[in-house]
């Protein structure tokens, strides 16, 4: 098991992502990274269709990696704030993430006291009202690769995209516990293009094995995977251009790429 020291729960618009990567300065390769539009008040309000998500993610967060603490780093729906064209009030942030703070304590009580709240500040985000962010990156949370996929994103698309991180990446696309709030992601950022991103020995999986045959059905299964999410998304958003690729475990190396 590769233990974690942090759980970050955040929002996948651009600028909240170059946020939280601030904050995990210091701190890269110690913690999980779960991030999807409107996570914190999914959390909150048990009506919410996100709500089953959200706590689900942080379970397999838990059971896998064990973080010491959650940081929940708002805000988190700042994309469905830029599509509507308004700026997040100071009071809606820090309301949304005490509600949110509040909701995982009671679900996960063994993290009382040990849930705690990071906004990015307002001023820094009031500039990305008008950006045009047209690519989406769909990754895993696994504290492993976060850094990979962030330097990713800084070195291959300028640091300009989106990035929404499941547990199992693809996995997560074909899970109808999941796939809704996916389809939600792709509808709020607008993307033209989707990166999807699994990578291999992934927990989601049960993990790669020692053997050549169990690496051999671990592959299979990363195939499979790959395969019903770039039919999902072809389905539901014709007009978007997908590449998946199969990353090595830290995320650094592509091993298989899909179309």
């Amino acid at each position: 098991m590769h233990k974690a020291d942090i759980l970050l729960v955040t929002g996948a618009h651009n600028a909240v992502r170059k946020g939280a990567a601030t904050l995990l300065e210091g701190n890269w390769g110690r913690a999980d990274y779960i991030a999807f539009e409107g996570s914190a008040r999914a959390l909150a309000d048990p009506e919410e269709e996100a709500h089953e998500v959200a706590k689900t993610q942080i379970e397999i967060s838990i059971r896998l990696h064990e973080p010491d603490e959650i940081w929940i780093v708002g805000p988190t729906n700042w994309g469905l704030a830029v599509k509507e064209q308004r700026v997040l009030t100071i009071k809606e942030v820090q309301e949304a993430a005490i509600e949110a703070q509040q909701s995982v304590e009671r679900a996960f009580p063994s993290y009382a006291g040990r849930v705690h709240i990071h906004n990015v500040p307002i001023g820094q985000l009031v500039h990305s009202i008008s950006e045009d962010i047209n690519t989406l990156v769909l990754g895993c949370i696994d504290l492993r690769y976060v850094r990979s996929m962030m330097d990713w994103i800084q070195s291959l698309l300028g640091g300009q995209a989106h990035l929404a991180a499941f547990a199992g990446a693809t996995g997560a696309v074909s899970d109808p516990r999941t796939s809704a709030v996916i389809r939600r992601q792709v509808e709020i950022l607008q993307p033209d293009m989707v990166f999807l991103r699994p990578h291999w020995d992934c927990g989601y999986f049960k993990g790669a094995g020692t053997t050549p045959q169990a690496k051999k059905a671990h592959f299979r299964c990363h195939y499979t995977e790959a395969r019903k999410a770039l039919k999902f998304f072809r389905e539901e958003f014709g007009h978007l251009r997908i590449e998946c690729h199969l990353m090595d475990p830290d995320g650094s190396i592509p091993l298989q790429a899909y179309t």
